[in-house]
């Protein structure tokens, strides 16, 4: 009895973790469209940091001292694929 709970409990783990990566890799974007965006994008350098533009906004412009919310990725470009993201962090201008 007890090698049947055993062996119903593994099965379950691996169920859940085949399950984890099927849905994590359904998250991620293809290199291939990482690189075709990549020329898209508006680039510069300010203070040492690359700067792509992805999608330039149409609002109102900020001001000195007015709070905004950004949308970053960020990414090293050497070694290998890491990208911290956070959203809607708000930092003053």
């Amino acid at each position: 009895m007890n090698k049947n709970i055993s062996i119903g409990l593994a099965v379950l783990v691996v169920i859940g973790i085949t399950g984890f990566f099927i849905i994590y890799n359904k998250n991620k974007e293809p290199q291939s469209g990482k690189i075709n965006n990549l020329a898209n994008m508006t680039k510069f350098v300010k203070n040492g940091v690359q700067v792509e533009i992805l999608k330039e906004g149409t609002g109102i412009e900020a001001k000195n001292g007015n709070m905004v919310a950004v949308h970053y990725t960020g990414v090293l470009e050497s070694f290998f694929p890491i990208q911290p993201k956070s959203q809607n962090l708000w930092q003053a201008l």
